[in-house]
């Protein structure tokens, strides 16, 4: 494997990951969006609902980063594909340039 191949691999990983912290984050936006407080003793319901909303948005800025992050590295690898697509192609090129004989 080629130290490039192995560069695309673990963006690609790492991407993955981020996606799957994106996913963690949504589950836990809802969650914490949806979290009863009326088991709560009535004085607490209000602080407890506020706490809850909140993390809840922390939660989701945080799944949006995530997203952005992992968008980020997919972007970067397809871009270093692409170029080292184009290069490719031009060394290719070259042994017709040199000539049938060699």
């Amino acid at each position: 494997m080629s130290q490039l191949q192995y560069e695309f691999g673990a963006i690609n990983v790492g991407a993955s990951h981020w996606e799957e912290l994106e996913a963690l984050m949504a589950d836990a936006a809802k969650e914490l969006g949806q979290a009863p407080v009326s088991g709560l003793a009535p004085g607490v319901q209000g602080a407890a609902s506020a706490f809850l909303s909140a993390w809840a948005g922390f939660a989701e800025e945080s799944r949006a980063m995530a997203n952005g992050f992992a968008g980020a590295l997919r972007a970067a690898a397809a871009d270093m594909g692409g170029t080292d697509q184009s290069q490719s192609g031009q060394y290719d090129s070259l042994d017709g340039r040199m000539g049938p004989g060699q």
